[in-house]
């Protein structure tokens, strides 16, 4: 290659197409924020699904169903931290006011104290295990 080839406009353009290319990373980049999930009201607030199961509407108790998706998601327990995110702004007042219902079965797991505690023992062992990680 003579000194008159590597100044040719072709070869000057090839070099700066391979210079110029957009540089792709290696890992791909995550989302900078989360979708956020729609609620369907004229389904299961918990499972989103339409089932054959017994429907409860108690006013009384979405507070407490809420506690316990919101305390459960934080645990990053099973499928609650998507619940949690699809009913992050909700209130029990915004549920009553848009007639939101769910299956006894759903609720009674939601609400399971001892499953709440399982849970929660098995994210503080999860961090205590990271700390522990980190430390040596």
């Amino acid at each position: 290659m003579t000194f008159g080839t590597l100044l040719s406009p072709y070869f000057i353009s090839r070099v700066m197409a391979n210079v110029l290319q957009p540089v792709i990373p290696a890992v791909p980049v995550p989302p900078a924020k989360v979708a956020r999930l729609q609620t369907n009201y004229s389904l299961c607030i918990v499972c989103q699904k339409q089932t054959d199961d017994s429907v409860v509407t108690n006013p009384v108790s979405y507070e407490q169903l809420l506690i316990f998706v919101r305390q459960r998601g934080t645990y990053g327990d099973g499928s609650y931290p998507e619940i949690s995110r699809r009913l992050e702004d909700c209130t029990s007042d915004k549920l009553v006011a848009s007639g939101a219902f769910w299956h006894r079965k759903c609720y009674q797991e939601t609400v399971h104290k001892g499953m709440l505690q399982r849970a929660k023992k098995k994210y503080e062992l999860q961090i205590a295990a990271k700390s522990f990680r980190r430390g040596s």
